[in-house]
């Protein structure tokens, strides 16, 4: 409570600096159904509510060794493990494979409502006829696809030989790889009437004015077309850029480079009928594009915010299974729904039993992930997005079954995820079970958690004040610094305690890791991107 931690305060700054006495309250914990009481104390522990962790960062600058010059928070109030990539070897709900779990779709169903899988697109460049000015250079492209030189002269254009037709109930993307040539003027794509006269929809690019112009026919409209302009959007720098257009009834969204740089609702919903499609060139208009394409697909629906991102190459805005789609009439994804471009209605994007790994650290304490059932062991790693001192480490789980918590350590190698950190007595000092620590960086295995627990979280503490060596003079302590940097942090669950088979899982709702964002050594007092000083 707020009385608790202001009596602490005093308490603290009464006591002589030598003595090391500041030491945080130890909270009543709350039941599970006591969500508000949980959250609460958390948040008391985390110092996003009250002020006990600041109050211990003071006490650590007046305890031992005055540090010089700036310093980050010590413990920050962002919470290193938020959205960012997490795996673990064990995840229920994942229906249809061979040997899913039973019960998979009542009370753990990781499928996605709309599907996962992207519909087959139509490409254009294999389907349409190549004239004189139109070249493959190679498979040069993304992922090895084909490379297309247009030279921009009078032949440098597809000619597709099908018919494009859009369903208004469905709509349609175009996505295509562009680098346009400077100064150049030109259609990426047009459907025309055979006569040219009416422009159905063209996207054209104008790398002098760095504007992208989307050309339509509304409905009611007898012939022409209206325009609308785009711009500051530059494809003529040198690189590959990936373009997409999506549109719904009125709705208009333009991607570049898989972020949605543009949105607008047209004045009326584009009119679709009989004509011709070219690449690189409109019917009836001179100008021709010159630059290189790859991957000219047509999609015969309109794709999500995510969906662009992943043929992007990009990731996606989106933390909570991102390969979760969207339908056609709400296009926009956030991490648990489906909005329509106007924000007035949205659907559920995941399922409503989803257990994916996901919610480990999606923010949202009613979420949670489960692993199957009877797997052992089971890790979890999750990444803190770049280089990190991780003070404070803290799990909530599910209170049931009763979980066997074995470890949880920093991962020492930082290049990738998926090195192993078991041999972790070739750079650290291992103490027994329990055991004093008597330098600043050796490591010990506390089995105080591995009793039955429930309505519980635990806690790992890099500087804990009294029982590691020159914790309190963690701020000019080079290798205390380096022993909580880390880029990874991976958790071991190795033992069920139930001994009923439906009881024989993990479950936890969330992971919060806790900090300096950064290790300026002296040198700043805050962290810009991430964790940079």
């Amino acid at each position: 409570s707020t009385s608790q931690a202001a009596s602490w305060k005093k308490n603290c700054t009464q006591a002589s600096p030598r003595r090391s006495l500041c030491r945080l309250p130890t909270p009543s914990i709350p039941r599970r159904n006591d969500t508000r009481q949980l959250k609460n104390t958390m948040r008391l522990i985390l110092g996003q509510k009250h002020f006990p962790l600041l109050v211990l960062a003071a006490c650590l600058y007046a305890a031992g060794v005055r540090a010089q010059g700036l310093f980050p928070p010590l413990y920050s109030a962002e919470n290193f493990a938020t959205s960012n990539p997490v795996t673990a070897t064990s995840t229920c709900g994942v229906c249809g494979e061979e040997g899913e779990e039973v019960g998979c779709g009542s009370s753990c169903n990781n499928t996605c409502p709309f599907g996962d899988t992207l519909p087959e697109p139509l490409d254009l460049m294999t389907a349409g006829t190549l004239q004189a000015g139109v070249t493959i250079i190679g498979d040069m492209g993304p992922e090895g696809a084909d490379l297309y030189q247009l030279d921009g002269g009078p032949d440098s254009f597809v000619n597709f030989n099908g018919e494009l037709t859009v369903e208004p109930s469905q709509g349609f993307t175009i996505t295509s790889w562009i680098s346009q040539q400077p100064g150049n003027d030109g259609y990426l794509f047009a459907k025309t009437t055979p006569t040219g006269l009416t422009t159905f929809f063209a996207l054209r690019f104008d790398s002098g004015a760095q504007t992208v112009y989307f050309e339509y026919r509304p409905e009611g409209l007898d012939q022409g077309f209206r325009t609308v302009a785009m711009t500051d959007i530059d494809v003529s720098d040198g690189g590959l850029h990936h373009i997409a257009v999506s549109v719904f009834g009125s709705d208009l969204t333009l991607f570049v480079d898989g972020q949605p740089r543009f949105r607008q609702s047209l004045i009326a919903a584009l009119e679709d009928g009989p004509g011709v499609f070219f690449i690189g060139r409109k019917l009836g208009e001179v100008t021709r594009l010159q630059g290189q394409l790859s991957s000219v697909f047509y999609y015969d629906m309109t794709l999500s915010d995510v969906d662009v991102a992943m043929l992007a190459m990009v990731a996606p805005d989106v933390h909570v299974q991102p390969q979760c789609r969207c339908p056609p009439a709400h296009p926009h994804a956030t991490d648990f729904f489906c909005e329509d471009l106007s924000g007035g209605t949205q659907l559920a994007r995941i399922n409503e039993n989803s257990r994916d790994v996901t919610h480990i650290n999606d923010g949202d304490s009613e979420t949670f992930w489960r692993s199957k059932s009877g797997e052992l062991p089971v890790n979890i790693t999750v990444s803190l997005g770049g280089l990190r001192a991780a003070l404070i480490t803290l799990f909530t789980f599910v209170p049931s079954p009763l979980e066997h918590w074995s470890s949880i350590t920093p991962q020492m190698e930082r290049t990738s995820i998926h090195v192993s950190i078991s041999p972790l007595t070739a750079v650290l000092s291992i103490s027994p079970n329990n055991g004093l620590l008597r330098t600043p960086t050796d490591v010990n295995c506390v089995t105080t958690h591995s009793i039955p627990i429930r309505d519980r979280f635990i806690e790992f503490r890099v500087l804990d004040v009294g029982n590691r060596p020159g914790a309190s003079d963690y701020l000019v302590s080079p290798a205390l610094q380096s022993f909580a940097e880390t880029m990874h942090i991976r958790l071991e669950l190795v033992q069920f305690l139930s001994t009923y088979p439906e009881e024989q899982y993990f479950a936890i709702n969330e992971i919060i890791v806790k900090g300096q964002g950064c290790v300026c050594n002296g040198h700043a007092d805050s962290c810009t991107d991430g964790a940079t000083c």
